[in-house]
Formats: C-alpha cells, structure tokens, sequence
C-alpha cells in the first residue's frame, strides 16, 4: 500500500493486487458497511494522517475506488468538511433568500430573469426529491423586490436563518456556485 498525500483534506492511495487479498475486498460488489472495506479505509485514513478531527458529528468522505485491470486499485479519499453557511449575499445580518419550487419550469424561468439581473449572482441548488430550493446570492436586487421576484416564480421563499440551515441540511446539494448565463 503506497500513500501519495495531495492535501490535509485529501489523498490518493495505491491497493496492490496483495492488499485487496488481504482484505479480502471485491471491489465491483464494494460496501461501505461490509467490515473489511471499513478496515481497510480505516487503514488507509490512519496511514495517511488525514486530518479528519475527533469531534462529533463524524466527517464525511467522499471515496473513489479505480481498479486497474492488473487487480490493483487506486482509492482517492476526500474529506467533506461542513460549511459554515457565510454567503456572500448577506447584508446586515441578512440571510441570502432560498426559494422553494415545485415545478422546474418555474425554476428555469426564475434562473433566466435573474441571469439578466447582475453577473455576479450565485447559485445554490438543491433538492429533497420531490421540490427545489434555490438559495440566490448578490443578485443586486434590494431585499423587497427579491422576495416579490421570487414569490412570482416559486412556491415559497425564507430568508429566517435557522430555516434557511434547517432546508440546507435536509436538502441535498445538486450544485453550487453557479453563475446563470442565458445563451443565445
């Protein structure tokens, strides 16, 4: 096993053909809750000093496995690290707003008008399954007009903070630090 450190947040390991023997690994049938790919991650995360902290709650990882064709494997470990919502659209202790949409085509349009509006907009998007919350960031529109723009196009919009982190948490990230640009 050859560790190639990147960063305090990252590395890349090497899993010859004898270590996935020896943990017993199958790596097109790979479960992060079979107990020998636990022990062979916690194996890799202990030899490579990765900076994962011993606070609750436990970090994520985000783990890429590339198997090679000779047996061997590639194991690309990144840590996730919870983000402190500071957005850039704040202003006085303002929450940046996130409207919630039922319907994409209202959230296509909602993205078009706001493309118009200013360059350096930002988006967040994300989804529970079922709806969309967009979180918009330095849209350059006053905090009045966003919300009436806003309520035009979605189904709701919050702006409270601990609502905003409550959607943040339950809703998963579909992307982030999006610019919206209308093509031609």
């Amino acid at each position: 096993m050859k560790i190639h450190k990147n960063t305090d947040e990252q590395f890349l390991a090497e899993l010859s053909k004898q270590d996935i023997k020896s943990y017993s690994l199958d790596l097109d049938k790979i479960d992060l809750s079979d107990e020998n790919t636990k022990e062979m991650l916690s194996d890799l995360i202990c030899s490579s000093r990765l900076n994962i902290g011993a606070s609750e709650p436990k970090p994520k990882l985000n783990i890429n496995i590339i198997e090679h064709r000779d047996g061997s494997a590639l194991v690309l470990i990144t840590l996730i690290k919870k983000k402190i919502y500071k957005l850039k659209g704040r202003a006085d202790g303002e929450t940046a707003p996130i409207v919630i949409f039922s319907e994409t085509t209202a959230l296509l349009r909602l993205c078009e008008i706001i493309s118009k509006l200013s360059r350096r907009t930002v988006l967040r998007l994300m989804s529970d399954g079922k709806k969309f919350a967009l979180q918009i960031e330095n849209c350059g529109l006053d905090k009045n007009n966003l919300k009436a723009l806003c309520l035009e196009y979605g189904d709701g919009v919050e702006t409270d903070e601990a609502l905003c982190a409550q959607i943040r948490e339950h809703y998963s990230l579909v992307c982030e630090n999006v610019t919206p640009k209308l093509l031609p």
